[in-house]
């Protein structure tokens, strides 16, 4: 199993779901997410690991791409295709950006000047504004693990916030308390969604799940120890597992993409299911015949 993202999936010391999900199912791991990484980074991780002969492959990223908004800088070097920008570092070569619209590819990045594979109908000026495009980012990794023939690739949508012990999920994206981040993180989710159906693999909602948990009377609503703090996003080693570990194996029983091995394996104790297996969805069928 190969796991890529950013903090929400690092920290590999038995305090990510990464190796949970991997024990549950005895399947060895390797997981190349890292702390603050944008979807650009995240790209740039894929292509270090490659090559590649691992049968699933899970994404969850595009976090931190909100926090990536450069700028063009004015000069008279400034053409439609190079020009100089400021806050660049977390961008990469071969990452897709939105400028005014307008979607290009990074060709090349060299003393503060970005090269784009194809030239813009306009001269950005002073001030543009930069975007990382999230959802061909992830389309573009996606592309990326299919050419490295991965047989089972997953796009993870943002995970669900526990922060209130009076209000859940009921539809969009609740942060209770929170607006701005709430706002941001109903795109992400969006953009998660809309690569996973442009590719053509499952995308596993993880808001939708827990929510389904917390009403069934499986979890409950502002568990304080599932976050790190009140408010704060990165979930606890504990919420790590219950929030996205135990949530993704719970779907891959349920739509029969792996089953849990005998309780007497020596290795781990796996979780019960809880959800009855079922066949796949038509979905799952098509991703198996483009693949």
């Amino acid at each position: 199993m190969l796991f890529f993202g950013d903090s929400h999936t690092s920290n590999d010391k038995n305090e990510s779901w990464a190796p949970h999900v991997a024990a549950l199912f005895s399947q060895e791991h390797r997981n190349f997410a890292k702390g603050g990484h944008t979807s650009h980074e995240t790209l740039a991780a894929v292509r270090k690991a490659i090559p590649l002969s691992d049968r699933f492959a899970f994404l969850y990223t595009g976090n931190n791409d909100h926090y990536v908004e450069p700028e063009v800088i004015a000069s008279s070097l400034n053409t439609e295709q190079s020009f100089q920008i400021q806050g660049h570092t977390r961008l990469r070569v071969g990452g897709i950006i939105r400028i005014r619209k307008h979607i290009v590819e990074i060709a090349e990045m060299k003393k503060g000047f970005v090269t784009l594979r194809q030239p813009l109908p306009f001269r950005p000026v002073g001030g543009t504004r930069i975007e990382i495009a999230r959802a061909e980012n992830i389309a573009k990794i996606v592309r990326l693990l299919k050419s490295q023939n991965v047989e089972h690739i997953f796009v993870l949508g943002a995970h669900y916030r526990n922060f209130s012990a009076t209000e859940r999920e009921t539809g969009d994206f609740m942060e209770h308390g929170f607006l701005e981040q709430r706002k941001r993180m109903r795109g992400l989710r969006t953009a998660q969604a809309e690569a996973a159906r442009a590719m053509g693999v499952p995308y596993i909602d993880l808001v939708r799940l827990f929510s389904d948990e917390i009403t069934a009377g499986r979890q409950t609503q502002g568990d304080t120890s599932l976050h790190t703090k009140p408010g704060n996003g990165h979930l606890s080693p504990a919420g790590k597992q219950a929030m996205i570990g135990d949530r993704v194996a719970d779907w891959l029983r349920a739509e029969d993409y792996l089953a849990s091995p005998p309780i007497s394996a020596p290795a781990f104790k796996p979780e019960p299911s809880h959800r009855p297996a079922k066949r796949r969805r038509a979905l799952t069928s098509l991703f198996k015949l483009r693949s």
